[in-house]
């Protein structure tokens, strides 16, 4: 499949959260209709209420915690949008959209013609790529509020996780242990440990991973680099522990991967 725009909806009648973190190479568009959420984006945590819209760029690791909700999801491939609409997107994105009430009307009218749009139709592919402009067209109007401008009174995730995300956001190419972690902090590796696991569902050194395999994809697609230079440049001790862990935990080789992401261009 060259490109992708997927649209989907979701109801949950009883308290949800996700397994864990995680990323991906598209860009996903989460509009909540009903309901409240915590919302870890990047190396910030803060609660939404419904209706709110948060897009998520590429690669970037995520997850949302929280009760019973309903929201809307599309997620579409870089390939698929115009240069206007990636602009947009781009805007847009570390945001949180708060429609007013006509704006989240709308929205929701549109998101679900797309959900009940019929995939085999004949005509089912330009439909789709119209409704989204004219959602991309709607969004591009809502107002839109800086992550630091927001209240975090409810904010459940400690300021130790927070400050070591961000840390290690910035610093991720370079050699950490869990014990040098704890020394940064002055806090002990258990409490560390504990805490990650208790707000993220990782250990510190799990998430570090994660994060180096997010950067890693990213060169893949956008760059030219070696496998060598990749490995390098976001932390991996050599580039045979890189590779052997990328098709670990991916099922691909990074090789492959470079390949496969480069069909759908």
């Amino acid at each position: 499949m060259k490109h992708f725009l997927e649209v989907e909806e979701s109801i949950k009648t009883v308290p949800w959260n996700m397994n864990g973190l995680h990323s991906h190479s598209h860009y996903e568009i989460f509009f909540l209709t009903k309901g409240e959420r915590e919302y870890f984006f990047k190396n910030v945590q803060y609660h939404i209420q419904a209706p709110c819209i948060i897009i998520i760029p590429p690669h970037t690791m995520h997850m949302t915690e929280g009760g019973p909700f309903e929201r809307t999801l599309i997620d579409v491939s870089e390939d698929y949008l115009n240069n206007y609409q990636k602009v947009i997107l781009a805007e847009k994105s570390t945001r949180i959209l708060k429609p007013s009430d006509e704006q989240a009307k709308e929205l929701m009218s549109l998101f679900r013609e797309m959900v009940e749009t019929d995939r085999h139709s004949k005509h089912a592919d330009d439909v789709l790529g119209t409704l989204f402009s004219y959602t991309l067209h709607v969004i591009n109007k809502i107002k839109t509020q800086d992550m630091d401008s927001v209240s975090f009174e409810k904010s459940y995730i400690p300021p130790l996780v927070l400050k070591a995300v961000n840390y290690l956001n910035v610093t991720y190419a370079e050699d950490h242990t869990l014990e040098g972690l704890a020394k940064h902090f002055f806090v002990s590796k258990a409490t560390i440990m504990y805490n990650f696991n208790k707000y993220l569902h990782c250990p510190p050194m799990d998430y570090l991973l994660m994060l180096r395999l997010s950067k890693a994809k990213e060169e893949l697609i956008n760059t030219k680099k070696s496998i060598r230079e990749i490995s390098e440049s976001c932390g991996f001790s050599s580039p045979n522990y890189f590779s052997l862990i990328f098709k670990r935990k991916e099922n691909i080789s990074p090789g492959n991967y470079r390949k496969y992401q480069n069909t759908k261009k």
